[in-house]
């Protein structure tokens, strides 16, 4: 029996022994990864990364967010160099020089450098393997490719909703086949290659794109040649263009982003004294504008679009209410009409201009000119009119499209994070977020579109106050929770209260009384 016995055990132990060494074959191998991720430090970085387009992790050892990404660089590392893109990393602990020479301060940082010269910059985009694959596609490919259809702008769109994630793409045209256009165009795409997605309209073509969807669809025809422009794209929306007239000529471009150029006509006052062509007027408004006209806030974009230099309107909501549709659809609606009302001040103020040079120039009488300039300016009063009587003026009116960034917020997911705008479960609620000076606008009567744009004209002319986030606007956020509460508040404190009353009124015991009491009594009997 004990033989028998024996026998049993030493076959179990040799299948679980061969099923473990079955198991751990695959484990092993499937664990090793050839990594092609060059650890560099600050007395071999700048021979190594002498050449090529190099992509470089700062990190640190104790880093728990470096632990995540570390394995995710080893993984891609050999088909981004496929790509063009080395990827190297600095262990910031063992070398300070380099780490203080490129101002690291958190980690991990992602600094990129496409060709010998150039500047490093700040790699801002998503953290995932296919996001740093696809940084490297973008970068290796043409920076302003030629739109000769529909669908090739379609592909544009899409490329950028797939890799970008914003579905916005920018769209140079006019301007015909002039060198001057094409090399403002090109260098500031270029410049933004790393952030997004541009395209220039071929010279001669015309490409129809339609607005939003539904009735009052408006077909804008985006074409080749005429007047330099540059719009922003996204499916199911009308163009945002940005605003003003843009200078073709290195001096012009030059001149205008010495001045600050944000909507100017683009003439110069005097010669450029450098013919360098500058293009931080162009991709200023690019960046501003490099996000959906109304988007859905979550943990991957929240900061990012924090960042472009708006303050955020928060439509906060329940998914799951009945109400949630037509509540967010009230709201993109107030984004799409300042959006509109914004291209309508635009066009009528160019039209004035047009005017004026058409009479000037002897190319239309002046009288044809006086009517066209009446037409340009029944469009700026249209415009002015929406704008509610002694609020604003329609000047600041027409800031509005550029001063805020709409967007709705799941508030059930994030329950937690809004409360810090005096949110406590009472959906859905609008919130305005300036997220540089870390304060908030809210008031808890705003919860119709018309509302809102009343809502957001006063605090763009400074006269909503402001609230702070964080500890700062804790007891604001405390009075905000005890209104919320009401009459529950009351009856959670009403016996603290009454508590705390009676054991400041009871009268406490009297030391000759406890002398004179029954105990000392007992103690004198004893003696």
């Amino acid at each position: 029996l004990r033989s028998k016995f024996r026998e049993k055990m030493e076959l179990k132990l040799f299948i679980l022994a061969a099923l473990a060494c079955n198991l751990a074959v695959p484990i092993d191998a499937a664990s090793e990864v050839t990594s092609f991720v060059e650890v560099l430090n600050q007395d071999t970085f700048d021979e190594a990364t002498k050449e090529g387009f190099w992509l470089v992790e700062f990190y640190a050892p104790w880093c728990g967010h470096c632990k995540v990404l570390n394995p995710i660089l080893d993984e891609i590392s050999e088909q981004t160099l496929a790509e063009g893109m080395h990827i190297g990393k600095v262990d910031t602990t063992k070398n300070k020089k380099i780490t203080d020479k490129f101002g690291i301060s958190g980690y991990p940082s992602l600094k990129f450098r496409l060709l010998p010269g150039e500047e490093w910059r700040t790699y801002e985009g998503g953290r995932k393997g296919k996001d740093l694959v696809a940084f490297a596609e973008r970068m290796k490919g043409e920076p302003l490719p030629s739109l000769q259809s529909a669908d090739d702008l379609g592909e544009l769109l899409k490329r950028s909703k797939a890799n970008n994630g914003t579905g916005v793409a920018f769209v140079f045209g006019g301007g015909g086949a002039r060198s001057s256009w094409l090399n403002l165009a090109g260098t500031a795409a270029r410049s933004v290659q790393h952030k997004t997605y541009c395209g220039v309209v071929a010279p001669g073509t015309k490409l129809a794109w339609s607005g939003a969807a539904g009735p009052g669809t408006v077909t804008t025809e985006l074409p080749g040649g005429g007047q330099p422009y540059l719009a922003a794209l996204e499916n199911g929306e009308a163009p945002r263009f940005y605003p003003g007239q843009i200078p073709v000529d290195a001096q012009a471009a030059t001149a205008a982003a010495a001045g600050g150029s944000g909507g100017g006509d683009g003439s110069a006052a005097s010669p450029a004294r450098s013919t360098k062509v500058d293009t931080k007027f162009l991709e200023d408004w690019m960046k501003a504008n490099d996000a959906p006209l109304f988007v859905k806030f979550g943990a991957a974009n929240f900061r990012k679009l924090g960042k472009l230099g708006k303050k955020l309107v928060i439509a906060i909501a329940d998914p799951e209410n009945a109400t949630t549709p037509s509540f967010l659809k009230g709201v993109q609606q107030v984004a799409r009409r300042l959006a509109t009302e914004r291209a309508s001040l635009d066009n009528g103020a160019e039209a004035l201009v047009a005017a004026a040079l058409k009479a000037a120039s002897g190319v239309v009488s002046w009288e044809a000119a006086a009517a066209e300039a009446v037409k340009a300016a029944e469009v700026k009063m249209a415009a002015e009119r929406k704008a509610p009587s002694g609020v604003v003026s329609w000047e600041v009116a027409g800031d509005l499209a550029d001063a805020f960034l709409f967007g709705h917020l799941d508030g059930v997911k994030w329950k937690d994070f809004v409360e810090q705008f005096n949110v406590y479960g009472d959906l859905p609620r609008l919130v305005v977020m300036d997220m540089p000076k870390e304060v908030f606008y809210e008031d808890r009567s705003v919860d119709e579109p018309d509302e809102l744009e009343t809502f957001l004209r006063q605090v763009h002319a400074g006269k909503v106050p402001a609230q702070r986030e964080g500890y700062q606007g804790s007891v604001k956020r405390f009075v905000a929770k005890v209104n919320d509460m009401g009459w529950r508040f009351y009856a959670m404190a009403l016996p603290l209260v009454l508590s705390l009353l009676a054991f400041c009124l009871t009268k406490p015991a009297d030391d000759d009384g406890e002398l004179n009491g029954p105990s000392a009594r007992r103690a004198k009997k004893a003696q």
